[in-house]
């Protein structure tokens, strides 16, 4: 099964190497090279803020992420408990 990085559109392979449709979450966020992301959107986009527990789901190559990493926070935490922690990304190339 094959994804897309939505920056920069590179086919980012499954992890489970089927050709089955996305079946699970766990299909989904396992890729080689990337990361899968998830969203419930937020106020103030005029896109996507969910109401009813709906999420977007997309994929960020390797290269991309580390292109852009002066874009990049890191959040230690949980949904629960909320960030505890912001700093910015220091990715390194792979």
């Amino acid at each position: 099964m094959h994804f897309s990085c939505l920056s920069c559109d590179k086919t980012l392979e499954s992890v489970d190497g089927g050709d089955s449709d996305v079946t699970s979450v766990e299909t989904a966020t396992n890729v080689y090279d990337g990361v899968a992301c998830m969203t419930s959107g937020n106020y103030g986009s005029k896109v996507f803020d969910s109401f009813d527990g709906s999420y977007l789901f997309f994929h960020v190559c390797d290269e991309c992420l580390t292109k852009k990493k002066q874009h990049l926070f890191l959040v230690k935490g949980s949904a629960d408990s909320g960030p505890s922690l912001w700093r910015e990304v220091q990715a390194t190339g792979q």
